[in-house]
Parts: C-alpha cells; sequence; structure tokens
C-alpha cells in the first residue's frame, strides 16, 4: 500500500462534514435520491474522463468553500494515481435527510478496492457533491443504519 495515501484523501475529508447548507426545501426523498444518483454518474464520467475541474464544479459552496479547485486537482491526480481507472461499483448503503443524499458503494478500482462514501446536498432539483470519504477495502454495512430514502 502506498505509505503516504492518506495524504491523497486528507483534503478531501477535512471540513466539508461540518459545514451545512441552513436553508430546507419541501420535497421528495425520491426526487433527491434521484438527483444524487445523477450526480454520481456525472462525477464517475468525469473522472474517468480526468476532468478533475468538472469534478469540482459538482462541489456544494460548503464544500468549495473548505478546499480550493487547486488543491481538489491535486488529490485527484493523486488518487487516480494510486487507484488507476474506476472499473464498477456496488451501491450499498443510502440514506436520505432533508436537502442531503448519503451514499455508501463498494467500488472497484484498477488498482485497489476502496469503500466510497458520498454526501450529496440537494438545496433544490440539482444534487452537489458535500463530501465524499474513501477507506481501502470494503467496509462493512449495517443496513438498519439506513434512513427515510426510498428505492
Amino acid at each position: 500500500m502506498h505509505k503516504n495515501w492518506w495524504r491523497i484523501f486528507l483534503l478531501l475529508l477535512l471540513g466539508p462534514v461540518a459545514a451545512c447548507d441552513a436553508q430546507v426545501k419541501a420535497g421528495s426523498f425520491a426526487k433527491d435520491r434521484a438527483s444524487a444518483l445523477s450526480g454520481v454518474q456525472e462525477f464517475r464520467r468525469l473522472y474517468a474522463q480526468q476532468n478533475f475541474t468538472g469534478m469540482y464544479k459538482l462541489a456544494s459552496p460548503a464544500m468549495k468553500s473548505s478546499i480550493t479547485q487547486e488543491q481538489f486537482i491535486a488529490a485527484e491526480e493523486s488518487a487516480q494515481t494510486l487507484l488507476g481507472k474506476y472499473l464498477s461499483s456496488t451501491l450499498v448503503a443510502t440514506s436520505c435527510f432533508p436537502n442531503e443524499v448519503r451514499l455508501i458503494y463498494h467500488t472497484q478500482f484498477e488498482k485497489q478496492q476502496i469503500t466510497e462514501m458520498m454526501v450529496w446536498s440537494v438545496p433544490e432539483t440539482t444534487a452537489f457533491l458535500h463530501a465524499y470519504k474513501t477507506s481501502f477495502g470494503y467496509a462493512p454495512v449495517d443496513k438498519k443504519a439506513q434512513v427515510g430514502c426510498p428505492s
């Protein structure tokens, strides 16, 4: 395992989870979930193209306030070197809250298996990446911990 792997993801882990969007909208968890899943597809497409600037544009204002575009791009370039190409993923957990969808994936990259946690902010109809956390290997997921998010 790469001895400095923690540096690759450190910038992506700090800050965004602590920052919150204060505005709550009335809406549908199903629509918010669909919007977040659409955001994941775009995130994957941009990663495959190595379009890290495009990936940064998916970020919520709170995430952008905690990491600069240059820091984000540097972290993603390092991650791609460490992980390789994205191959596939399985959605293993979903939870919905007002204006927020949390997704956990078991993801296979060319060089590593990782667990991804994505938090998507959905202030209106478009989802924005609010936080992105990864860990090596496939972490176990407690299905009972999933809340309020219909399929």
